[in-house]
């Protein structure tokens, strides 16, 4: 592939996530397969431990996923548990995109495929890794390449809030990828779910 390729290649995912900032469509979320049966991929290391999510040190940490061919970097301190994804099925009453629930020693968590939520077109993209979110009741069924990346708050490029995804807190350029908020995605999950915000 020669320079130009390169280039071509960069500029294309540049404008895919800027794509992404914009305005969601009214027509969001559409269901995904009833049934998830995990790819035979790679399984992921389990986390041994949660940062604290106000130390400073953590602060720039994130951790790095993919969901619909498009990166994401998730602060580290929002995430407790990284697992291989098991079996799921939905169950009556969950939102659309909710792949299943998943039993955990502190209690249970709705699986959420972060590819619809990205691309409803994508429902039900591959997927090997579900991470654990710091509520313990939610938890995102993607796939992690990078254990955690030090991110430069000043490098990214920070979104003004709208109504229109507000978990999509701004882009990493460099990275190519959107930086998420998780409690602005938890609180959009449990508005999906009905629950009282």
């Amino acid at each position: 592939m020669n320079l130009r390729a390169f280039h071509d290649a960069d500029e294309l995912v540049a404008d895919y996530l800027s794509a992404l900032l914009k305005p969601a469509p009214s027509s969001l979320i559409e269901p995904p397969p009833k049934s998830h049966a995990p790819p035979q991929a790679r399984a992921a290391v389990p986390l041994t431990a949660s940062p604290d999510p106000v130390s400073p040190e953590n602060a720039s940490r994130y951790l790095l996923c993919e969901a619909a061919g498009v990166r994401l970097a998730l602060p580290m301190g929002e995430v407790r548990h990284m697992v291989p994804l098991p079996p799921l099925r939905p169950e009556p009453g969950d939102p659309d995109i909710c792949l299943g629930h998943w039993r955990h020693p502190g209690g249970e968590a709705r699986v959420i495929d972060l590819a619809a939520l990205l691309a409803p077109d994508m429902a039900g993209a591959e997927a090997d890794t579900l991470l654990l979110l710091h509520d313990r009741t939610w938890a995102l069924a993607c796939t992690v390449y990078e254990e955690s990346v030090v991110l430069d708050a000043e490098g990214i490029a920070w979104r003004t809030p709208t109504q229109s995804r507000p978990w999509l807190v701004g882009m990493m350029r460099e990275l190519r990828c959107g930086v998420i908020d998780v409690p602005a995605l938890i609180h959009s999950f449990r508005t999906l779910a009905g629950e009282a915000p």
